[in-house]
């Protein structure tokens, strides 16, 4: 199998790219992110929310034991078309449709849960 065999049953395959959002229904706090797999990623948040780990504002977790799981919603903000351009970069496309949906909705301090730009690259 080739490469180009390889795209084509990776696209066949339904991956979700793209962006999402989980929001705090109680405050309406929010956490923006990039994707190549969206339905994994809201089971990896979960898990990782519900051990009290990873890589998230320590409100995110201490605010998901406080009001509990029912009290979030996962939702996709921007899925990520897929394309036949062979030179089509998944990984750039993502990082800028994040660094869009960031600058606009600007999930930081009170509104959310993402750490400032500065703050990521540490």
């Amino acid at each position: 199998m080739d490469k180009k065999d390889l795209k084509r049953e990776y696209k066949e395959t339904g991956q979700l790219a793209g962006i999402y959002q989980v929001r705090n229904k109680v405050n309406g706090k929010i956490f923006v992110k990039a994707s190549p797999n969206i339905p994994a990623a809201f089971n990896s948040i979960k898990f990782q929310l519900k051990l009290g780990s990873g890589f998230f504002d320590a409100s995110f977790n201490r605010e998901w034991k406080e009001f509990g799981e029912e009290n979030f919603e996962f939702s996709v903000l921007e899925e990520l078309k897929p394309s036949d351009n062979e030179f089509f970069d998944e990984k750039a496309e993502l990082a800028k449709l994040e660094e869009k949906w960031i600058g606009k909705l600007q999930p930081f301090g009170n509104s959310g849960y993402n750490r400032k730009k500065i703050e990521r690259q540490n």
